[in-house]
């Protein structure tokens, strides 16, 4: 059968026209939305020098920083799960493959992470200065210093951990270094704990109580008290 010129343009536009609505929902960059601000939070655009104040109607996308002042918290929803900010934190959502992922970096700060699980063929992993992590349906809570030492814990589902310590330390300095520890992995499971220092190190691996003092701080129980992320559901 002999297709006339004519006929195959319109074959060719109806069949574009069938895929470009899915190409465009895979590369779209908007991934979320505030769902809750109590202070003031504020979003870096993609390119831009200068921080906006975010409100109610602010999305947020690939590529975009964001950070909470002091005595501020922030709620964002999106096609991966829920993220909650701490006062004076910081993160950037950024690509991490072609494929969809997306990397959340925690530069500084606190972050509570409640996980949808992988989102129409995309996943999320949760990084700081020292850590890769990639949550499977869990709840966790990360704190980041300010020279990047973590502290992560998982209060439902599981975490996939991986070290990166020589990231820490800078290339002028490598020959006169003491040997850093090698690349690690492991698997977190509920109620455990894991602490890395700046260079690296593990300073602490093992499980955590609720009757902890720390997981009475106003952070922690604000987090827990929310609703269906508490642990008492797992």
């Amino acid at each position: 059968m002999i297709i006339r010129p004519a006929a195959r343009l319109i074959l060719i536009s109806a069949f574009a026209a069938f895929l470009l609505p899915a190409y465009a929902q895979d590369n779209n960059p908007n991934i979320g939305s505030f769902s809750s601000i109590d202070g003031t939070a504020r979003v870096r655009r993609q390119g831009s020098e200068g921080w906006l104040t975010a409100d109610m109607t602010t999305s947020v996308a690939i590529e975009e920083s964001i950070k909470t002042l002091e005595e501020s918290r922030a709620e964002i929803k999106t096609r991966f799960g829920l993220f909650r900010l701490g006062p004076l934190t910081e993160i950037k959502f950024a690509r991490a493959d072609m494929n969809g992922s997306v990397d959340l970096n925690i530069v500084s700060g606190h972050i509570w992470s409640v996980d949808n699980g992988p989102a129409a063929g995309s996943e999320i992993a949760i990084s700081s200065p020292v850590l890769l992590c990639r949550p499977v349906g869990a709840v966790c809570g990360f704190s980041v210093g300010v020279d990047g030492t973590t502290e992560l814990k998982v209060y439902r589902g599981r975490i996939e951990v991986e070290g990166h310590p020589e990231k820490m330390i800078p290339e002028d300095s490598l020959e006169t270094a003491a040997a850093p520890p090698e690349n690690w992995t492991m698997t977190l499971q509920a109620d455990q704990k894991l602490i890395v220092t700046s260079r690296g190190n593990i300073a602490f691996n093992g499980a955590f109580h609720p009757d902890d003092p720390d997981e009475s701080s106003p952070w922690i129980q604000w987090n827990l008290n929310r609703g269906q992320d508490s642990p008492a559901n797992k």
